[in-house]
């Protein structure tokens, strides 16, 4: 045997055992559709929101939007605070976490970006009666 058929069966064999030694750190990895199906995070503008389907589509670029079922125990928040389905509205910006099952995006949980977020209702306080302000041309 020559040295350059030495070379070639000692590429083999490295070679070999390379690839046998990577199966088992690939069998160690979840499949490419389960590893891509969970844990999934897309940002953009609500373009229309259906409440009683539980249907948002989301504009996240210029010519695409995506459409996401709202899970029944999706968490919307503004970051502070929950919110209901009924308070996202179209424009507003939010992040949405989602799982793909089937080709269907499900959102699990929805986060308004808090310059979009409903206000907070204040505190209702009467008004002050005329009786209670001093006068002011004293």
């Amino acid at each position: 045997m020559n040295r350059v058929q030495g070379f070639a069966w000692l590429c083999v064999a490295a070679l070999a055992v390379l690839v046998g030694s990577s199966g088992a750190c690939w069998a160690q990895q979840p499949s490419g559709a389960a590893a891509r199906s969970e844990g999934l995070i897309m940002s953009g503008t609500i373009a229309s929101v259906n409440v009683e389907q539980r249907i948002m589509r989301l504009k996240t670029g210029v010519f695409s939007t995506e459409q996401f079922a709202i899970d029944a125990d999706a968490k919307i928040t503004d970051g502070e605070r929950s919110l209901q389905l009924d308070h996202l509205t179209p424009g507003a910006k939010v992040t949405v976490r989602y799982t793909d099952k089937e080709g269907r995006r499900i959102a699990e949980a929805i986060i308004v970006n808090a310059s979009n977020a409903p206000p907070q209702q204040p505190a209702v306080q009467p008004s002050p009666s005329s009786a209670d302000r001093p006068d002011e041309r004293r």
